[in-house]
């Protein structure tokens, strides 16, 4: 798509990323997924790319963007730099929530509504599990500010749970299991877990509790479930939509 949209002139660096990125899915073939574009793509492809494409505009600009974007937060990653890859994804997740709102502002809408679905560290309000102000906490203070609120809700794995786990190998989802309700932090939700079905736990009267100290020792990761989220959900029996094979 972007060999399409840039000049003749800027195609050599064009194809010479798209040679690296198809070099990539040969490596992976062979059992090799730590070569993959996304991944891999040291900085100097994109320099080129940026010398080769000066003034980039629309759909090319964007591309650009995307790529540069994602190898960055991805080689800070692979490189143990984990706290700057959480705030760079956390940054574009943003950055990406508000390109669409203010372009549902331009069509008409003053308050656009939205539906977010994420992991739940970046679902959040406040600041989440990798210390980062994620889109969840955004989206918690543009509804305030635009006189509304958000609600957030936290939907996790119960007993005989599956999820689908993204194997990088086959690049197919894989179903797992999954049961974050016998983690040892959530001994107390586990108590009042239904016999059947899902079970719904209403988690805001008890953030008073736990601020006037009636509710005590309360396990860090829970605490911040309680004020991160309006509602916890945790699945029975629950399967992944996977495509048929």
């Amino acid at each position: 798509r972007l060999q399409a949209l840039v000049p003749e002139a800027s195609n050599d660096a064009v194809t010479k990323a798209i040679a690296l990125a198809d070099s990539g899915w040969a490596a992976l073939r062979r059992g090799d997924p730590s070569r993959i574009f996304s991944f891999s793509a040291p900085e100097s492809v994109f320099a080129e790319l940026r010398a080769a494409i000066p003034s980039p505009d629309g759909d090319a600009a964007r591309i650009l963007e995307v790529l540069e974007t994602t190898a960055s937060i991805n080689r800070d990653f692979v490189t143990g730099r984990n706290y700057e890859s959480n705030l760079k994804r956390s940054s574009n997740l943003k950055a990406n929530f508000l390109r669409y709102y203010r372009a549902a502002q331009e069509q008409g809408e003053a308050m656009p509504r939205a539906v977010l679905k994420f992991g739940a560290f970046h679902a959040e309000r406040g600041l989440n599990g990798v210390r980062q102000y994620d889109v969840g906490w955004l989206a918690a203070a543009l509804a305030e500010m635009n006189g509304s609120r958000s609600f957030h809700v936290l939907v996790m794995g119960g007993p005989d749970t599956q999820r689908a786990q993204f194997d990088v190998m086959s690049l197919a989802y894989r179903p797992q299991p999954v049961e974050m309700i016998a983690e040892e932090w959530m001994q107390a939700p586990r108590a009042a877990l239904l016999e059947s079905g899902y079970t719904v736990y209403d988690l805001r009267p008890i953030r008073a509790l736990i601020q006037d100290r009636k509710l005590r020792n309360v396990p860090a990761p829970l605490e911040r479930a309680i004020f991160g989220f309006d509602v916890m959900v945790v699945l029975r029996g629950s399967r992944p939509a996977l495509e048929e094979a």
